[in-house]
């Protein structure tokens, strides 16, 4: 996610640290960036990002 909105931007990243899940999937990842600003852009994505998948089940539920 981050490496693609870096090559959007037109910076460059690499991925220097990347630990897997037992099942698949990443379960921590470290990337790189040197571009000017870079600390100021990122500043707010510091911490735990999770990915939330969203169930049909769910949607069917929420209609009234």
């Amino acid at each position: 996610m981050y490496l693609r909105w870096a090559k959007r931007q037109g910076y460059e990243g690499r991925i220097v640290d990347k630990c897997p899940f037992k099942n698949g999937g990443i379960n921590s990842a470290t990337i790189e960036f040197e571009f000017e600003c870079a600390y100021g852009y990122l500043s707010g994505e510091k911490g735990a990002h999770h990915l939330i998948r969203d169930s049909s089940n769910e949607s069917s539920q929420l209609e009234v």
